[in-house]
């Protein structure tokens, strides 16, 4: 019999119940009800337990699925998880794989019908203390958001933050508040000014390449930047038309809209653990008068959020899409980054050209455009050139402690373990809209891409980094390798060795990383 402890400790700290400890009172818990089972210890410090993305967790499970754990023992329920809905999954699956579960400080034991459900209940009650001390934690910003204060964060383009003392029953109460930035807000200005006028997000990027216009930090305005102060209430005056286009879209309204001065919005995004920011939609904004100066006429702003609303679809292809390898990495010796372009009449397999975004832009550049395809054949083909030189491939893998093909092989092994399961979502978000025959075959695609998904859990759980000898002996196929990766996995795997490429016209000047970077 085998028997599994798991212990986690969200912190590398002293305080708590430590990871022996933990492991410690286990092992006595197995010695008295589970007398010459043999133990194998999962130790996950430093990880949180809000969900259950946690190395040695994943390579537990792993092991369960393969038959070879009778029980699986704990400290502490929340030990496994603090999320009610990943608790009950896990003591579904086990309970699937004839796997009981036991949490020794609860005295809880999934063998017996009353064990299981007062774990249950035990997991309710442990989720619903830490979602009610986060939410406690959102009130209290909220009531401050209402106020119209700077709540802090990096400042909008056009302001800095201000402290404000005052006395209040004898102490001093610190708030915030937006001071303008006189040269910054007439930057400001003009891009609402030039939208108004150009209509395009693309023309008013143009533009400012022409005028030698450049953010805080120095770099030129891209689209997304131009969009976001676009979008952004803090510049739109707190007048009749901004209360009426904010009830338009359903955002919660607080304060005197009195026209003079600037807009605060709140709970404009989704904070997402292991994901990007993502917007929340408006009706769950809160939106209220704040104390600095705003630059834009309400009537103004909700035209110019019509207009971004309208041009929504004629925006540029996200390069996650078609076949060019180098966006990011190409250059133009005029140093301008180059983009992909298709070409031809719209068909399947397009061509396409790298085009300078200075030529495109301000019509700086005379050089002519590569075409796409041959440019990255090239790249690729001298890559395959350089490592084969087997003596400096392993002076550099020697100087960078030959951790670039583990590293790369674990990215690539967590990418197409996303990869799989944004499909297994897509497919299974789709099933209600399908007939019978279509939705067989979908069914039959969820299986075999949950087959491939516990396959690469299996494979990350038991990873461990190669040895510098098989690490070169990967390398020196690395057009083998190269040709069997997705398109994401190319542009990733070309990142961890190539610095930039520089076209001149003629040719591509490769520029490769140091090996001490290849690791990072």
């Amino acid at each position: 019999m085998q028997i599994a402890i798991y212990s986690r400790k969200s912190k590398f700290t002293g305080k708590g119940e430590s990871i022996e400890n933990q492991i410690s009172l286990c092992r006595r818990y197995i010695d008295a009800h589970y007398s010459g089972a043999s133990v194998s210890v999962y130790e996950d410090e430093g990880f949180s337990g809000k969900n259950t993305d946690r190395p040695e967790f994943l390579a537990m499970m792993a092991a369960a699925r393969r038959g070879e754990l009778s029980a699986i023992v704990c400290y502490r329920l929340d030990r496994i998880s603090r999320n009610i809905g990943d608790f009950a999954k896990l003591i579904e699956e086990l309970s699937g794989l004839n796997t009981d579960f036991v949490s020794i400080k609860e005295q809880f034991d999934t063998a017996s019908p009353l064990g299981r459900a007062m774990m249950y209940i035990a997991s309710v009650f442990s989720q619903l203390e830490r979602e009610t001390i986060a939410e406690r934690i959102r009130d209290n910003m909220m009531e401050l958001a209402k106020t119209g204060r700077w709540l802090g964060g990096k400042t909008p383009l056009g302001y800095r933050s201000e402290a404000i003392d005052r006395l209040d029953d004898g102490r001093v109460r610190r708030a915030y508040r937006l001071a303008p930035v006189a040269e910054e807000l007439e930057l400001v200005r003009l891009i609402h000014r030039k939208f108004l006028q150009l209509h395009s997000l693309t023309q008013v990027e143009t533009y400012l390449l022409q005028n030698g216009a450049s953010t805080r930090e120095g770099v030129p305005f891209s689209r997304y930047a131009i969009k976001r102060i676009l979008q952004n209430p803090v510049y739109c005056c707190c007048d009749d038309e901004a209360r009426r286009y904010f009830n338009r879209v359903g955002a919660k309204i607080y304060g005197d809209f009195d026209g003079g001065h600037g807009l605060m919005a709140y709970n404009k995004t989704r904070q997402r653990s292991n994901r990007s920011v993502a917007m929340r939609e408006r009706r769950d904004w809160i939106v209220a008068p704040g104390s600095h100066e705003g630059v834009v006429s309400g009537k103004d702003f909700a035209r110019i959020q019509d207009l971004l609303e309208r041009n929504k679809a004629h925006g540029y292809p996200s390069t996650r899409s078609g076949r060019a390898l180098l966006p990011g990495l190409l250059f133009c010796t005029c140093g301008q980054p180059m983009r992909a372009k298709l070409t031809g009449r719209m068909k399947e397999n397009r061509a396409f050209i790298y085009l300078c975004q200075g030529k495109e832009k301000c019509k700086s550049c005379a050089l002519p455009s590569p075409r796409g395809g041959e440019l990255d054949e090239k790249v690729a083909a001298l890559l395959d050139g350089i490592l084969e030189d087997r003596a400096h491939l392993f002076a550099r893998l020697l100087e960078g402690k030959a951790q670039l093909s583990g590293d790369s092989e674990r990215s690539l092994l967590e990418k197409r373990l996303r990869d799989v399961e944004r499909r297994l979502e897509g497919l299974v978000g789709s099933l209600g809209r399908l007939e019978e025959p279509a939705a067989r075959r979908v069914l039959e695609e969820i299986e075999r891409l949950e087959r491939e998904r516990l396959a690469a859990e299996e494979r990350l759980a038991r990873w461990t980094a190669p040895p510098i000898e098989e690490t070169y002996k990967k390398l020196t196929s690395w057009r083998a390798l190269f040709e069997e990766l997705g398109l994401m996995e190319k542009r990733e795997l070309l990142r961890r060795f190539v610095l930039r490429i520089v076209w001149d016209g003629q040719d591509g000047h490769l520029f490769l990383k140091p090996a001490r970077e290849h690791s990072q």
